[in-house]
């Protein structure tokens, strides 16, 4: 079986996973929102598309790599959560608490 992987959120965390599985000849696809973020990747040679459903359709396994968001004050992981709900086989989440410097001493 060609084992086909799906980074979802192609940042930091995304962009580290998505380009060790590659270079171990897994079949990766990176999705993001921010196609700048897409068009360096995709000038780097790897496969790239901005269709979260397209991604998850042409993939076995999903990475989601996304950050929860601090909104009001308060941890928000509404943006994980809409992801993982788009997801068709099976997924690995690698996520963070936001720190703020102030924690970080």
């Amino acid at each position: 079986m060609n084992v086909k992987l799906s980074i979802l959120g192609s940042n930091s965390v995304g962009k580290a996973i998505g380009k060790a599985f590659a270079r171990y000849w897994f079949d990766v696809i990176f999705y993001d929102r921010d196609r700048t973020v897409l068009k360096a990747l995709a000038a780097e040679g790897y496969r790239v598309s901005s269709d979260l459903a397209d991604v998850v359709k042409r993939s076995n396994i999903s990475f989601i790599c996304l950050p929860p968001t601090v909104r009001t004050g308060e941890f928000d992981s509404s943006d994980v959560e809409e992801v993982y709900s788009k997801v068709i086989g099976i997924s690995i989440v690698f996520t963070h608490p936001p720190f703020p410097n102030d924690y970080i001493r």
